[in-house]
């Protein structure tokens, strides 16, 4: 079973990604970025989703965060985020494994998107 840590600013958006990866994975998830900092230390993730909501600094904290610990550099991230946020993160982050997607994202390709990330990452 793989491990995943989603981390988003709405529980809503949580609810709603955890629904599609309770089966095939063991789902971590929190709306906080401290506590998601603890949850990389304590847990063996595989990849992490993150869904910006509102707080767009709130993502700049996590993924700084992430890559400059040792434990969790490497570490696969999703992020999930509404076409005009998209547009601002393409052309200002250049994400270290990481990839950018619409919210519009179906259940199905997310997880395709997923297992292709991990498997790129155990290649």
């Amino acid at each position: 079973m793989k491990n995943i840590l989603i981390v988003s600013d709405s529980i809503q958006e949580i609810n709603k990604l955890r629904r599609y990866f309770g089966e095939d994975f063991k789902v971590s998830a929190t709306n906080s970025i401290e506590n998601a900092a603890v949850i990389l230390q304590k847990k063996t993730a595989e990849i992490a989703l993150y869904h910006i909501g509102v707080n767009l600094a709130g993502f700049f904290e996590f993924y700084k965060n992430l890559r400059t610990n040792k434990a969790t550099e490497e570490l696969p991230l999703i992020v999930i985020a509404d076409t005009s946020i998209l547009k601002t993160l393409t052309d200002t982050v250049a994400l270290k494994k990481g990839s950018f997607i619409s919210p519009g994202i179906t259940p199905d390709n997310l997880q395709n998107l997923v297992y292709s990330v991990l498997d790129e990452n155990n290649a």
